[in-house]
């Protein structure tokens, strides 16, 4: 069953973080997802994490 992931990830050359969020079936899954979006260079700051409602720290 897919569910929600959020993460905090760092782009290079961007000087604050991004919130991003995922629907896939596990973190791992999750993780390839958001790299294949912005890149294999990305720092992950947060997660991904699987919660049911998004963390305090997603804007």
């Amino acid at each position: 069953m897919a569910k929600k992931h959020y993460a905090k990830i760092r782009v290079p050359g961007t000087a604050t973080p991004v919130c991003v969020a995922t629907t896939a079936g596990n973190p791992s899954d999750a993780k390839k997802m958001i790299q294949a979006q912005y890149g294999k260079n990305v720092k992950f700051v947060c997660g991904p994490t699987g919660t049911p409602k998004p963390p305090a720290w997603f804007k």
